[in-house]
């Protein structure tokens, strides 16, 4: 399912390769409540950050190519100058890989100041390779490293759900790529697993208003 494709970074013109998945190829076998999506054999979310290797400018694959001139200029000054390059594996990443190439990710898109749906959509992501490195490697853990593990993971929906409540005063849907509905579903569904009953109920009952 795994292929090397070609990319041309926004910020420095390199072109590169990025392991991506065929979608034809995938094999779905449905999606967690927080929407997660799940195949068979393969978890593409490992595969969707992109991380320029010549700079170090990193985002979702949706984003890569999206990049105002400020954001380069931004970019530029602020990752290229100080990164040290990065190991590319051939055939398949793992999960510590694509938790590298995640928080890569989340580093531009603070610096580049992207929209705050944007990072939101992120930090969920990140949350979800979180829980793949989690449901794949877990037997062999230790007890301390699973506990942490699964902190992080909550501390992403945090980010998550507080970007996209912050979005919803200031930006227009469709946010990442999702309607208001889905939206609104995806909200209830992080802030009852944040512990948040009252704001779960309340996203519920706007949902069914």
């Amino acid at each position: 399912c795994v292929f090397p494709k070609t990319h041309e970074c926004p910020v420095c013109y390199e072109k590169f390769k990025s392991l991506a998945v065929r979608a034809g190829k995938l094999r779905s076998i449905g999606q967690d409540d927080d929407l997660r999506p799940l195949y068979r054999g393969v978890d593409p979310i490992k595969y969707d950050a992109i991380v320029c290797p010549h700079c170090g400018y990193a985002a979702l694959s949706r984003y890569f190519e999206r990049m105002m001139p400020h954001q380069g200029k931004i970019l530029r000054a602020e990752v290229k100058s100080k990164f040290k390059g990065m190991e590319i594996s051939e055939n398949m990443y793992s999960y510590d890989e694509a938790l590298l190439r995640y928080k890569m990710v989340l580093m531009c898109d603070v610096i580049g100041g992207v929209k705050g749906s944007r990072r939101a959509y992120s930090c969920l992501k990140l949350g979800w390779v979180i829980r793949g490195k989690i449901e794949s490697e877990g037997p062999k853990l230790a007890p301390e490293e699973l506990e942490k593990l699964h902190a992080e993971e909550l501390e992403c929906f945090q980010n998550a759900y507080e970007g996209y409540v912050k979005a919803l005063s200031n930006e227009p849907f469709p946010m990442s790529g999702m309607d208001e509905q889905t939206v609104m579903c995806l909200m209830a569904e992080l802030a009852f697993k944040l512990e948040k009953y009252r704001e779960a109920l309340m996203l519920v009952s706007q949902l069914v208003a």
